[in-house]
């Protein structure tokens, strides 16, 4: 897990930003935090490190999608990114509980979620959603996240 954060801080951060702190990335114009404690993680995002906001905790946060460049960015409507962490709802593998969550970027972020799965999710970028969608093998539940309205529950 953390061999796959370090390798997101590395590719993410590119050349000419020579102003973010070390632990951070860049996604567009804001830097992204991913701070470690005794009691978890937390994520903070923002232009730097004064003005930045708290947008999620959890035990291990792990970013799964970023909708950042200008295309993906036009074809959803914002930016933002898919995060998700271990969770502690029920399901029949206490390993699988999973929440997830999205965070809108921008001067005022904004985290829609949690969305409690018991199983990892597929996550995909549309002309004006996100996709999370289980395995068809596995009831292939799906879910959308909207821009303004949120998640909404996709019947297969």
């Amino acid at each position: 897990m953390r061999v796959q954060l370090l390798a997101i801080l590395l590719i993410s951060a590119g050349p000419g930003k020579s102003d973010v702190l070390p632990g951070t990335f860049v996604i567009g114009p804001e830097q992204v935090w991913i701070e470690v404690s005794e009691s978890g993680e937390t994520m903070w995002v923002g232009p730097d490190a004064e003005e930045r906001t708290l947008v999620l905790s959890g035990p291990d946060i792990t970013i799964v999608t970023q909708v950042t460049d200008e295309d993906a960015a036009a074809m959803l409507g914002v930016r933002g990114l898919v995060a998700v962490v271990p969770a502690s709802h029920s399901c029949d593998d206490l390993s699988e509980a999973l929440s997830y969550s999205v965070v809108t970027l921008g001067p005022s972020p904004v985290t829609d979620g949690p969305l409690m799965s018991c199983g990892t999710l597929e996550v995909s970028v549309t002309p004006g959603a996100i996709l999370l969608q289980r395995d068809q093998v596995d009831q292939g539940q799906s879910w959308a996240w909207v821009p303004g309205a949120g998640f909404e529950d996709r019947l297969e």
